[in-house]
């Protein structure tokens, strides 16, 4: 606003009389106002015509008031119209929030899924056939061909048979044998090639999500996906921020550019009306920038500072609108008081995707390839602030897609919005509404007693709606003579058992409606099969058949885009080497089903390998492989399994241990057959040693043997020469003794002789 000028065509009716009624309130003269219609290029023309017709579908299809109604169900809000319903009918005005609590269990089940701490929702992986690097088929071709031609060669020389057909037909089949081998392994080394480049390219675009705030938007997403007929995400938007860095030990603030993701509210996307999805047709965000967000917009690449110069120039106040139509209500129902306080100080702008003619392009400034068709249409990408298109390029990505993505909880066919959970449960929620007034009606009515009373039969004017104990009535008699009381009192029936089964009845009900069932959520109301641990398993197995259909619905229609877009951007932008085609595989809706199996399966088939067999045949990286992957599984952070790089390096330690090992066995055992020979010849030598000893012994005992025998003769002799000359000796002793005896006994027989004489 500038010069007591409103922009009507920009600004809009609604909003401009919004306008004058706020400046009239503060006081000013809103008479010096005039509304005139600014003047517009050819490119903001067609933008605001895009926008004005996508604007007006959107509002007749009903849209906007379906994403306004889910947003009041999931707050536990009335809508004008009912609540004044209500009021006329005096009856209680409470709402049951049953949406909330649906709506709250499904983004908690959701985030379980997709925002689990240990896994992320996706990884990417090769193709089936990855691409094969350039003429390696015709180098294949050309070296069989020459292999086989040689072998020909060979089997027909000179002098030989000619080969028979069954030599010919055994060569052809070795050699192509051997060409499906050597195929094969081609392949499956490219294969490994293609997963190493694809480790690379899965950890560079997670570290570009983290940067760009992933988590928070996803969060941001499940909560429209939840109560929205569609939740919108738009990425990578590219944007200049002040990051936190280390240089030398020391926090230093530097600009960077981050590849930001963002939700988007659903109010603010006008799809074409011919489209499925955002791809379809001309797409336009209605974005909301403050000054210092356009501010900072000066001097990145696409933008024009002109222009932005001009906007905020020509918007002193801080504001600058279009004409939606639905400010008022937004700002209402989001609780951001009224439109002009929820818009203060923000510039509105329309984000454009889409068809532009040349001579539009052209007009704005932008420069475009050379075509002969000078009525060629192109894919832009536009920014509209107010009358001034701060930015105009080609869409430069390959396939011409959109950065922006959508999913709804449940999809209807050829359409762009689905079908939220309130709208699902909305029949079953405005049910228990009415029976929630009801039953409060009818508690209240039958809380105590209702007075039938003859006004012209009161004695006193007293007050009638006072009511107390130990109260004194004056009333006359009937005038009818049939004595009648004057006052009944009386007490409504209550029927709050009837309607808490209806109410229940319905409330179980939204259980089949939305696929989010009670025991899910951990309601103890619940009874049957959920009262026991494996009836609870088997109840939520088949719970999660609904929640699966949703969350797949994220899967195809934001993380597989939205991470492939982010796999070409890196290759084509930041020119990351790769080679090879790509598969996301969105691991969200598999989750539920498939980590538990692939954890059993996973224990099953370590368990089955535990034997020499098997793991010679898988190596120590094979089974490395498969211990990580279980202690992923088990969400162990420490690092228990080495990494290929360390265990090769300790399978080449080992080797060199053991080639070592081998050459001292070697060396001992040839040491030891040294050994072995000089022990055989000193063997061999004491053996002669020994016989000669032997022999030396042997001649020696002769000699002694000799020598004893002569000495014995020298002793037999010297024996018998001294028995000779003892039996000498006894011989002459024997004489000797001989001679005594006789000299004895002639001694004798001369004493006797003697003694004879004597005697006579």
């Amino acid at each position: 606003m500038e010069n007591n000028v409103l922009e009507i065509d920009v600004l809009g009716p609604e909003e401009t009389s919004a306008m004058l009624s706020r400046l009239d309130e503060e006081g000013v003269d809103v008479e010096g106002y005039v509304a005139i219609e600014p003047e517009y290029s050819s490119l903001t023309s067609s933008i605001l015509r895009t926008f004005t017709k996508n604007r007006d579908a959107k509002r007749s299809s009903g849209i906007e008031d379906e994403i306004f109604t889910c947003l009041r169900d999931f707050n536990g809000e009335y809508s004008a119209s009912d609540l004044s319903r209500i009021q006329e009918e005096g009856g209680s005005n409470i709402f049951m929030n049953l949406t909330a609590t649906k709506v709250r269990a499904a983004q908690s089940w959701i985030r379980d899924i997709l925002l689990s701490p240990n896994e992320d929702p996706f990884t990417i992986k090769p193709t089936p056939i990855p691409s094969l690097p350039e003429d390696l088929d015709s180098q294949l071709e050309d070296a069989f061909t020459k292999e086989f031609l040689q072998k020909k060669s060979e089997v027909t020389q000179e002098g030989q048979q000619p080969p028979t057909p069954k030599q010919v037909q055994d060569t052809i089949s070795t050699l192509n044998r051997d060409k499906r081998d050597v195929r094969d392994a081609v392949l499956e080394e490219i294969n490994l090639e293609a997963l190493e480049q694809m480790k690379i390219m899965e950890r560079k675009i997670k570290d570009d999500l983290k940067e760009g705030k992933w988590e928070d938007a996803l969060s941001e997403f499940i909560e429209d996906f939840c109560i929205f007929p569609a939740a919108i995400m738009k990425g990578p938007v590219i944007t200049k921020k002040e990051k936190l860095v280390w240089e030398a030990g020391v926090p230093i603030v530097k600009e960077d550019f981050l590849f930001l993701n963002k939700r988007v509210n659903p109010i603010d996307v006008y799809p074409d009306p011919s489209g499925s999805c955002v791809q379809d047709g001309d797409f336009i965000e209605h974005m909301r920038l403050s000054k210092i967000e356009l501010y900072s917009l000066k001097g990145v690449k696409g933008y024009n500072s002109e222009a932005i110069d001009k906007v905020l120039e020509s918007n002193n106040d801080g504001s600058c609108w279009f004409d939606t139509g639905i400010e008022s209500e937004k700002a209402e129902e989001e609780k951001r008081g009224d439109m002009i306080d929820a818009n203060d100080g923000i510039f509105h702008a329309l984000h454009y995707w889409g068809v532009a003619k040349t001579e539009d392009i052209e007009d704005w400034g932008l420069v475009i390839p050379e075509t002969e068709d000078e009525n060629k249409y192109w894919e832009i990408e536009a920014i509209l602030v107010g009358t001034e298109v701060i930015k105009c390029k080609l869409n430069d990505d390959p396939l011409k897609r959109r950065p922006y993505y959508k999913a709804s909880y449940q999809n209807i066919p050829g359409a762009f919005w689905g079908r939220s959970l309130p709208s699902l449960m909305r029949d079953i929620q405005r049910m228990c509404n009415a029976c929630a007034r009801a039953l409060a009606s009818n508690m209240g009515l039958a809380a105590g007693p209702q007075i039938e009373l003859y006004i012209d039969r009161l004695a006193d004017a007293g007050d009638i709606e006072e009511i107390k104990p130990l109260k004194i009535w004056q009333v006359t008699n009937d005038p009818t003579g049939a004595q009648g009381r004057a006052i009944n009192f009386f007490q409504v029936p209550s029927i709050a058992n009837e309607l808490l089964g209806v109410y229940e009845k319905f409330e179980q009900k939204a259980d089949d409606a939305t696929g989010i069932p009670r025991y899910s959520y951990g309601n103890e109301r619940v009874g049957g099969a959920a009262q026991t641990a494996a009836g609870l398993s088997m109840l939520l197995e088949s719970a999660t058949k609904s929640i699966k259909d949703a969350i797949r619905h994220i899967d195809v229609g934001l993380i597989i885009p939205r991470v492939e877009y982010q796999f070409f951007w890196n290759i084509i932008k930041n020119k990351i080497p790769y080679t090879g085609d790509i598969d996301v595989l969105a691991l969200g809706s598999s989750t539920l089903t498939m980590k538990g199996a692939q954890t059993a399966k996973r224990q099953e088939f370590l368990q089955i390998t535990a034997n020499e067999n098997d793991q010679r045949l898988m190596g120590p990286e094979g089974r490395a492989e498969l211990l990580r992957q279980l202690g992923k599984d088990l969400g162990l952070t420490t690092k228990i399994v080495p990494s290929r790089l360390e265990l090769r390096k300790k399978i080449e330690e080992e080797k060199a241990q053991q080639q070592q090992m081998m050459e001292m066995q070697a060396q001992q055992q040839q040491g030891g057959a040294n050994a072995s020979l000089e022990a055989t010849r000193m063997q061999i030598e004491g053996q002669e040693r020994m016989h000669q000893q032997t022999q030396a012994i042997k001649a020696k005992e002769l000699e002694l043997k000799e020598m004893k025998d002569i000495d014995n003769a020298l002793l037999e002799r010297e024996k018998l020469g001294l028995m000779k000359e003892a039996n000498i000796q006894r011989a002459a002793v024997a004489s000797e003794g001989n001679q005594i005896k006789q000299n004895i006994a002639r001694t004798q027989v001369a004493a006797n002789l003697v003694g004879r004489n004597a005697n006579s």
